[in-house]
């Protein structure tokens, strides 16, 4: 790794937009690319400014206080430890923070080397990183970065003060989505699925699978006779994708499956968006966690998203989202049946 070079990784990112919490740092990879001219040293003195909130103890005696928030109603059960810190310290220390104003350029990876304080009486006091004090609690830490691995710990301490100003959007423009799929629980076939509803084209449109099916394969207008029928398998949807769980060493994982068609071709039956092949080239199968599907299901989509920056370029990519699902599903697989067959309608 080329000395100075700090390689960050953001796997996936929440809310729709990307923010500093989403990156973590890529210890011991390379981009191999030309490297950026070395910082500069900066010296700001700012005047701090105390964190007001809504509901925070007044801070002087005797006075009425806003009622509209309560922190003494939350109510927290013992492992709810985060939201019983949240009020000990909105109620005890909220007269503790306070701001103090940095610029900073956006896109930079900044390190804070020193800060100090300076009180009334012109004493100067240096406050040093949590990092750098021993003791029980030197192990904590705020708005700094962390490895993408538990095993970089060690190799990550020196850049355990390193602060990323990412250049997040605040908006963007989304078009509707070019493909989306639901992932599925099936229980009645034990199973998960992988339901791609809509698809992007050879046109670069949104195709409907289900309407593209009920138009190529129109019902046929048959009659029931008294003669059983045995079937191995029953048809599913070709845009129906199975998921199948597969122990894997990093535990159960739900990959990505292929059925065969109900005409007896031997075809299998094969995905076609970019959601459940990521790679079309290689045509690798897509594997993801077993608890990563609920109950409820997940729906992914794909949509073009458009914005403008800062100096007033736009910049327009395609990005995904994952929303919760409506709830189960059904495919109707079963095997081995013996059913009434059809006879043609005269």
């Amino acid at each position: 790794m080329a000395s100075g070079e700090k390689v960050l990784t953001a796997q996936e990112y929440y809310s729709g937009h990307t923010d500093w919490h989403d990156f973590n740092l890529n210890v011991g990879a390379s981009l191999r690319g030309e490297l950026d001219p070395p910082g500069s040293l900066e010296t700001q003195t700012v005047v701090p400014a105390p964190v007001t909130y809504r509901g925070m103890p007044a801070a002087r005696f005797w006075e009425f206080e806003d009622a509209q928030v309560d922190f003494g109603a939350i109510t927290a059960g013992p492992e709810d430890l985060a939201r019983m810190l949240l009020v000990e310290f909105a109620i005890s220390y909220g007269n503790d923070w306070f701001v103090v104003p940095v610029e900073l350029p956006v896109g930079s990876l900044s390190r804070t080397n020193s800060l100090v304080i300076t009180n009334t009486f012109g004493e100067r006091f240096l406050i040093r990183p949590s990092a750098d004090v021993a003791g029980p609690f030197a192990s904590w830490r705020m708005f700094q970065l962390s490895p993408m691995a538990a095993s970089n710990l060690g190799a990550v301490a020196a850049d355990a003060s390193l602060f990323l100003l990412p250049p997040a959007l605040v908006k963007t423009l989304e078009s509707r989505p070019i493909e989306e799929v639901l992932f599925l629980r099936d229980e009645m076939a034990n199973m998960a699925w992988g339901v791609e509803r809509i698809i992007e084209s050879t046109t670069e449109r949104p195709l409907n699978r289900f309407e593209q099916q009920r138009y190529i394969v129109p019902p046929a207008s048959e009659q029931t006779s008294d003669t059983l029928v045995y079937r191995l398998a029953t048809e599913v949807p070709d845009y129906w994708i199975p998921l199948l769980p597969v122990q894997s060493p990093a535990g159960l994982r739900l990959r990505r499956g292929m059925l065969l068609k109900a005409d007896g071709s031997q075809e299998p039956i094969r995905a076609r968006g970019r959601i459940l092949v990521p790679d079309p080239v290689s045509g690798d199968g897509l594997s993801i966690f077993e608890e990563e599907i609920p109950r409820e299901g997940i729906r992914v989509t794909r949509n073009y998203q458009l914005t403008r920056w800062q100096d007033g370029s736009t910049h327009l990519w395609i990005g995904r989202r994952k929303v919760v699902g409506s709830g189960e599903g059904s495919s109707g697989l079963q095997f081995d049946t013996a059913r009434p067959g059809s006879a043609s309608a005269p």
